[in-house]
C-alpha cells in the first residue's frame, strides 16, 4: 500500500507542467508588440526584479559583504529606465537576451551599474 502510493503521488509530481522564466528577448517582445495593459504588467514583473536585487545588494553592504551592485545614490529607477537598462545590455551582447529575464536583470544591472 505504501509503495502504491509513493507511486502514485511521484506520478502526480512529474505529471506537473514546468513553468520556466520566459528569456528577456520574450519579455522585451512582449513589452514592444503588447497592448498597454500587457506592457505595464511586463515592465511591473522587471521592475519588481530590479527592485529585488537592489534590496538583496542594500542587504548584502548593510552586511559587510560585497554587493551585488552600486546604483547611483538617491537615484529611484522608473519603470521605463528599467526596461531601457535591459535592453541596452541586450543589444550590446545579444546571448543577455536568451537568458531567463531574472539572470538578464541581473547582469544587466551589474554591467550599468558595476561596483568599484
Amino acid at each position: 500500500m505504501k509503495r502504491l502510493f509513493l507511486g502514485i503521488a511521484l506520478g502526480l509530481v512529474l505529471a506537473q507542467p514546468a513553468f520556466a522564466e520566459m528569456t528577456a528577448d520574450e519579455l522585451m517582445h512582449i513589452y514592444d508588440t503588447g497592448d498597454p495593459t500587457s506592457r505595464d504588467e511586463v515592465a511591473i514583473a522587471a521592475d519588481g526584479n530590479y527592485n529585488g536585487l537592489a534590496w538583496a545588494s542594500s542587504y548584502l553592504t548593510s552586511q559587510h559583504a560585497t554587493p551585488i551592485f552600486c546604483p547611483v545614490p538617491n537615484h529611484a529607477m522608473t519603470r521605463q529606465e528599467t526596461m531601457e537598462m535591459l535592453r541596452a545590455s541586450m543589444a550590446k551582447d545579444a546571448r543577455i537576451g536568451k537568458q531567463p529575464y531574472g539572470l538578464a536583470m541581473l547582469l544587466a544591472v551589474q554591467e550599468t551599474y558595476p561596483c568599484p
